[in-house]
This record gives structure tokens, C-alpha cells and sequence, in this order.
């Protein structure tokens, strides 16, 4: 069954440097396969992971 899930892309400026970020409803699946993502970061700041552009 379909469950929905989606991931919104963000402009972020972290450090002065332009960022996508990657916001997503709680979901352990989703958060599993963006850690493993190469060079991906968590920001506190933003309350999301992000990648260099």
C-alpha cells in the first residue's frame, strides 16, 4: 500500500554557502536512505538534512 511519503527540496544559505535541503515527515525509511546519501549533513539549525549543491 502506498503511504505517501515525500521529501519537499529547500533552498538553503548555511555558512554562506547555497545548500538543498531536504524536508520530510518523520519516517524511518526516508531518514535511512538520506544518511545514506553521500556528503549529507544534519542541521539543528534548520531541522533538516542537507547537501551541498
Amino acid at each position: 500500500m502506498f503511504k505517501g511519503r515525500s521529501i519537499t527540496l529547500k533552498h538553503l544559505l548555511v555558512g554562506g554557502k547555497k545548500k538543498i535541503g531536504l524536508q520530510f515527515k518523520s519516517d524511518r525509511v526516508i531518514q535511512a536512505l538520506i544518511e545514506q546519501l553521500p556528503h549529507v549533513i544534519w542541521s539543528n539549525d534548520f531541522n533538516m538534512y542537507h547537501l551541498p549543491m
